[in-house]
């Protein structure tokens, strides 16, 4: 028997195929491009208005080829923002939670996956204080203009943002080779409120 969605299925593999190339050659490289691209997308962020004025925001902690954002989570921590970065918690399928991050970041440990957690901070809950959208900074393999994004595969995040609808200030993050004109989606996958990428522009020597 044929699953109907096979063809998006399909369609999100060769997606992911092509932007998983697309990146590498970016940061393999390690040209002044992705140099560039990194210092705008940083600048970018720490300059958003919605970041400035929270409270608290949920950030990431980069793994792989994803935009490293440590100088912008010092940042936003020093200015008096509380910063929640996610941990994969057990379960069939594994789901989210959201921890503080702490300032003294070499208390961090590594996941099975090699991703950065922190353990023993108290944890996010979306719940409290419904009247105000938490920003979240959201990382992708791939986006498009309408704010559709393709994650790794996971659903980690579609999962948690579909159990707290218009809780999160969603912004999805990536280099410029990562924003596509149209990315295959379903009804299950999250649209994103706002996409910040750089401008290709932003490689051949301008930040502005």
């Amino acid at each position: 028997m044929i699953r109907p969605d096979t063809g998006l299925h399909s369609a999100k593999r060769r997606v992911r195929k092509e932007c998983r190339r697309a990146v590498s050659s970016l940061t393999e490289s390690g040209s002044l491009r992705l140099k560039a691209e990194e210092t705008w997308l940083l600048r970018a962020l720490q300059e958003h208005p919605v970041l400035r004025k929270a409270p608290a925001v949920c950030s990431f902690l980069s793994f792989g080829t994803e935009i490293n954002l440590d100088e912008l989570n010092k940042a936003l921590m020093a200015g008096g923002i509380v910063v929640y970065v996610p941990v994969i918690i057990g379960g069939s399928p594994p789901e989210l939670e959201f921890r503080v991050l702490p300032s003294d970041t070499r208390s961090l440990k590594m996941n099975r996956w090699g991703i950065r957690e922190p353990h023993g901070t108290p944890v996010l809950d979306p719940s409290a204080s419904p009247a105000v959208r938490i920003p979240m900074i959201v990382p992708g393999l791939a986006f498009d203009p309408e704010g559709h994004r393709l994650g790794k595969g996971g659903g980690y995040y579609d999962r948690y943002l579909s159990l707290y609808p218009k809780r999160f200030y969603t912004i999805g993050t990536g280099f410029s080779v990562q924003l596509i004109p149209n990315v295959p989606a379903g009804e299950r996958d999250i649209r994103m409120d706002e996409i910040c990428i750089p401008p290709a522009a932003a490689g051949e020597g301008r930040t502005s």
